[in-house]
């Protein structure tokens, strides 16, 4: 464990765990996690999987260097099933900060552990949680980045700029496509025979629907004002039960 590493420490379920890790403002880098006292240095994302005592196992995953997800598997009956999720993320706008939340098979909540007190992971949960409003709208913004960058016309720049690329791939690719296209388009009269069935009597009954003519800009404006809106609401919700079970694991930690 290295000198900068900060220690998580909490109870989720009915096993205590231990996790170190090493915070940068765009890195995270994972040093040791420790299951009900049983520990192991924890490999980096990509590896194969690492034995954690005799009956448990785990495997690092992660396609940003922000983030990280250790899976864990227990042997039942000789086969490895998983069991846990162990998610570290770092804080892009905290340096040296970050968390640590776990999720157990079955459980669609993430439990955080605590970290170490007064340290710089430490302040900064305590920081979000005496502000939730505005981390909330803050996380609210990153959350729905990935909605409104669609939005933005980026991705229709990166689509101009990469065109000519596009267009030789797609003619190399053209026989075959036009051969699978014949094959299959009797499949396809089928399902859409079938969908027609199933579903063709929605259409009418959305004909009373009222069309309303509104400025462009209206939709321009409204919908991502919506997007964030929405996402710092869930934001809020998140951080508050967040607060709440942080400070569950500090008196359980401060009473042994």
């Amino acid at each position: 464990m290295t000198r900068e590493a900060t220690e998580f420490s909490g109870r989720v379920g009915n096993r205590d765990y231990q996790v170190a890790v090493e915070f940068t403002r765009a890195r995270v880098d994972p040093q040791l996690l420790a299951i009900d006292g049983v520990g192991v240095a924890i490999p980096r994302s990509g590896g194969g999987w690492v034995m954690l005592g005799e009956d448990r196992r785990l495997r690092t995953a992660g396609l940003l260097p922000w983030g990280r997800e250790v899976t864990v598997q227990h042997r039942s009956s000789g086969e490895w099933v998983d069991r846990e999720v162990i998610r570290l993320r770092t804080s892009l706008l905290r340096r040296g900060a970050g968390e640590v939340d776990v999720r157990s098979a079955g459980d669609l909540q993430w439990h955080p552990l605590a970290p170490a007190a007064g340290s710089r992971a430490d302040r900064w949960e305590l920081h979000r949680a005496e502000h939730i409003p505005r981390a909330a709208l803050v996380a609210g913004v990153g959350t729905s980045a990935k909605y409104l960058v669609p939005l933005l016309g980026i991705p229709a720049l990166i689509d101009r700029i990469t065109q000519p690329a596009q267009d030789r791939a797609a003619e190399a690719a053209r026989p075959v496509a036009d051969t699978l296209a014949a094959l299959l388009e009797p499949v396809g009269r089928i399902i859409g025979a079938v969908l027609g069935f199933l579903f063709g009597w929605i259409p009418p009954l959305l004909g009373w629907i009222p069309d309303v003519d509104l400025p462009d800009w209206v939709g321009a404006l409204l919908i991502p004002m919506l997007v964030v809106l929405f996402s710092a609401l869930g934001e809020h919700g998140r951080l508050r039960r967040r607060a709440r079970l942080l400070e569950a694991q500090r008196a359980r930690r401060d009473r042994t």
